[in-house]
């Protein structure tokens, strides 16, 4: 009888982002007649803990299932943080780490608390007693961290979701845990250049892997009963974005474009689904913008396949992306998709082909939506042709498997 092999996940949170969504879908795809697969959250938190498959042992003895991009998460977090800190004494070992990064981060206007913390977390939490066959962190930060310093495995790799030298990573953040590292795997290629511009040394261990898309999980979802808050009264248009309440998402842009669309007397309602810390700051933003009558923060949603389905738009517009898997299931739905043009969002998208890359500002948003509003002919030929892409993704057995 062979022996399963012996695999751990560790990720940050679980969240409703992009990378959470990931690596859901790509645990449903695995065959667990021959891993037996561990997981590990760092933070101990987030919604998405409900759809881990049954066969994935969870390893945390906690686990609070309120997402940390939510004030009351976010409390939460703030609790665990503080008492991971003091485990082991990692704030005191990590002092001048912490200050060090700090003083960096403050020179170049760019404090980001979070990044200089995930050290101090991954040290603060217990080491696996099991020596695993792979151990795979699936995001940057803690996770790498964590399994780069504390994990026993006989093959380490790491996934770079996000644009490094954007989301403010660099040589002095990681101390080079990447070294330690037997596999970095990018799920675009402009995220794999950004990850060798500072590593440019680690070439020959980095690769793509996409991310996996669980189709038959959107086929399975698409029609439950899930209506927008107006329906069915409203009759206009509906834009549709799936988005962190994040400051690297820059929705004030969106905002501002929805502002414009509105002064030109287009009869739209936009939908931002999703949560964070910049919720009260974009709803002042609304105000200002005296667009509070068309653009609108909806909080979480479980399922946003139905509501993709009913959209005539897919919107999303930020300043970086890895890979987006929001714009993967809105082009395998076949929407129309406006994107922003950058790293990540240019490999998904062939521009006026299937979909539309437009700058990041509002007046070329804007012009983008009202063009595409105003041509029902070519919004059906943009989705027709976003929905025959390749979405099958990386090779999970390539991934899992290492002799």
């Amino acid at each position: 009888m062979t022996l399963k092999k012996k695999i751990l996940f560790v990720i940050n949170t679980l969240g409703r982002g992009g990378a959470e969504t990931a690596l859901i879908s790509l645990l449903n795809q695995i065959d667990y007649a021959k891993y037996n697969v561990d997981l590990l959250v760092l933070l101990g938190q987030g919604p998405l803990v409900s759809e881990i498959p049954h066969q994935v042992h969870l390893l945390n003895r906690k686990f609070d299932k309120e997402d940390v991009l939510t004030d009351l998460g976010r409390k939460k977090m703030t609790g665990t943080v503080i008492r991971t800190a003091f485990h082991h004494a990692s704030i005191l070992k990590n002092a001048s780490y912490f200050l060090r990064n700090y003083q960096d981060q403050k020179k170049k206007h760019n404090v980001q608390k979070d990044k200089l913390l995930w050290r101090v977390i991954s040290d603060g939490t217990n080491a696996p007693e099991t020596i695993y066959d792979t151990a795979i962190a699936f995001l940057e930060g803690g996770s790498t961290y964590y399994v780069a310093d504390h994990v026993k495995a006989s093959y380490k790799i790491s996934f770079i979701h996000t644009d490094m030298i954007q989301a403010g990573y660099n040589r002095m953040l990681d101390l080079d845990c990447y070294q330690k590292i037997d596999e970095i795997c990018c799920v675009s290629d402009q995220a794999m250049q950004k990850f060798l511009i500072l590593y440019p040394e680690l070439s020959f261990k980095t690769k793509i892997f996409h991310n996996i898309l669980n189709t038959g999980r959107i086929d399975k979802l698409i029609n439950e009963d899930q209506k927008y808050p107006d329906e069915p009264d409203y009759k206009g248009f509906r834009l549709l974005t799936l988005a962190r309440l994040t400051a690297p998402k820059q929705l004030e842009v969106s905002i501002k474009a929805a502002s414009l669309l509105k002064q030109r007397g287009i009869d739209f309602h936009w939908y931002v689904y999703g949560e964070g810390e910049e919720r009260e700051h974009l709803q002042e933003e609304i105000r200002n913008n005296q667009v509070d009558d068309c653009f609108f923060l909806e909080g979480t949603v479980n399922n946003p396949y139905p509501l993709l389905k009913k959209a005539d738009l897919y919107v999303h517009c930020s300043r970086y992306e890895g890979r987006s898997v929001a714009i993967q299931e809105a082009m395998y739905l076949g929407k129309p998709v406006i994107v922003s043009d950058c790293s990540g969002n240019r490999e998904q998208i062939i521009d006026n082909q299937n979909g539309c890359l437009v700058s990041f500002d509002s007046q070329s948003i804007a012009q983008a939506v009202e063009n595409l509003l105003n041509d029902p002919k070519k919004r059906n030929e943009l989705g027709k042709n976003a929905a025959q892409r390749d979405f099958s993704g990386g090779d999970i057995e390539e991934l899992l498997n290492h002799e």
